[in-house]
């Protein structure tokens, strides 16, 4: 007793109990607090160097690498706005290749993406977000590395052209030389001294082809050919009399070097012209065969020519043998015709079709722009530009092609790149349309 009040003291063998349970709460609580314990001493992800491979596409698309330096997580997140095929992903992150080894590794993880073609009038700005997640929850970067991929656009001026007739066709030797022709005999030499020849109504010329500022030959329906040596035309010369016994109708022609143009005629034969005597010779007989209108010709060189028509027909030239090729646009309806140097020609059809055919006469067929494609000229190797009766223009860039883009609203019915690039930007061109505006343009981004 203590102070009047009584304290209850308990038997032995309850106190042993109260120990023991006592004892038992206490282990308990302390592997209770052991998972707690670790929670707190585990850290959150960290995001450390998140950048982008490149910072700019073409408008054809292209590959890119995001990377980032990540501990501590298991499961990274890769988010981009706006829109982009195969976004958001989320992939295993962390460790030795980039594979999850527990929530405390760390390693440089990279994903491998790529862009398609833009189809929009202007540049796409794509920014890239990252999240890392280990059981303690997220992190999310604070760097945001962003891509743009570009546009074309084609910055031209509009030159009037005093033609007699329409333009018919344009061939352009380096940034500012081109010359046109026209229906009605006009022959106009477009450079830092532009000047027009015009001969009669008789001379309806249909092709140009410019080897060199020093260098041109234009031929007509007439069967005859001028030739222009950098200063002045030659007078008109006459080819031979082709297949069907009358004087040919030349309708096509291509000049790879300054000693050798081929000519063809609406009926199929091929000629050689050249700026000197022999001026023009047969070469080949129906070298096409009895087909379809519209034969063309374009030369990589002297010694490897394309020819084709409307139908899709093809035959080669190397030099000395014919090759007939067969039909290499099943389509039909070919609307026009260019030879690279080195020896790829890209062949274009009404329909949207454009075929390739390489070394050893392969061939291929893929879409560019859409219907109604009418021209197309490759300068370089890898390179194209084609434009349709809307006034559209695509390019194709190493196989790629890029999405449409406005070239104005006058839609040409000749062009011609001049420039021997091989990059797509700052290409010089030109083209020119039916009441004789010619359309000098720069390929730029935006």
């Amino acid at each position: 007793m203590h102070n009047g009040r009584r304290f209850l003291y308990p038997a032995p063998g309850t106190r042993l109990r109260l120990c023991r349970l006592i004892g038992v709460l206490a282990i308990a609580g302390g592997i209770a607090a052991v998972p707690s314990l670790a929670n707190a001493a585990s850290p959150r992800p960290t995001i450390t160097n998140f950048k982008i491979s490149v910072k700019a596409l073409l408008p054809e698309g292209g590959k890119f690498t995001l990377s980032a330096t990540v501990a501590n997580a298991t499961t990274c997140t890769f988010k981009v706005t706006p829109a982009l095929a195969g976004f958001p992903v989320s992939v295993p992150c962390g460790g030795s290749g980039n594979s999850a080894v527990g929530s405390r590794a760390k390693g440089i993880f990279k994903i491998n993406s790529s862009t398609v073609p833009n189809a929009l009038g202007g540049a796409i700005h794509h920014t890239f977000s990252l999240s890392a997640t280990n059981a303690t929850g997220p992190t999310t970067s604070a760097v945001h590395p962003s891509l743009t991929q570009h546009a074309y656009r084609w910055v031209y001026t509009t030159k009037s052209l005093s033609l007699k007739g329409s333009a018919t066709s344009i061939s352009c030797a380096g940034k500012s030389f081109c010359v046109v022709v026209s229906s009605k005999g006009t022959l106009a030499v477009l450079s830092t001294k532009s000047r027009n020849t015009n001969l009669t109504d008789v001379y309806v010329f249909r092709s140009v082809s410019c080897a060199s500022p020093t260098m041109c030959v234009a031929v007509d329906s007439t069967g005859t050919f001028v030739a222009w040596n950098g200063a002045k035309w030659s007078s008109p010369t006459s080819v031979p009399t082709g297949s069907s016994g009358t004087a040919p109708d030349l309708v096509s022609t291509s000049c790879p070097t300054s000693t050798f143009c081929m000519a063809l005629d609406s009926g199929g034969d091929a000629y050689s012209i050249t700026p000197k005597p022999p001026h023009g010779t047969i070469m080949q007989s129906r070298a096409l065969g009895q087909k379809e209108a519209n034969p063309l010709v374009s030369c990589s060189s002297a010694t490897a020519c394309l020819l084709t028509d409307q139908a899709g027909d093809a035959v080669g030239w190397n030099g000395k043998t014919w090759t007939t090729i067969g039909v290499v646009d099943t389509a039909g309806g070919v609307t026009a015709l260019s030879c690279a140097p080195g020896g790829t020609c890209t062949i274009v059809d009404s329909h949207g079709g454009v075929v390739t055919v390489t070394e050893g006469y392969k061939y291929s067929k893929k879409l560019a722009i859409a219907d109604n494609q009418r021209t197309v000229s490759c300068p370089t190797p890898g390179y194209c530009l084609v434009t349709d009766n809307l006034g559209h223009a695509s390019q194709e860039v190493k196989g790629v092609w890029s999405p449409p883009f406005t070239i104005g609203n006058d839609p040409p019915v000749a062009l011609s790149c001049g420039v021997g690039k091989t990059s797509p930007v700052g290409v010089t061109c030109a083209a020119v349309s039916h009441p004789g505006n010619s359309h000098w343009g720069v390929i730029k981004l935006k």
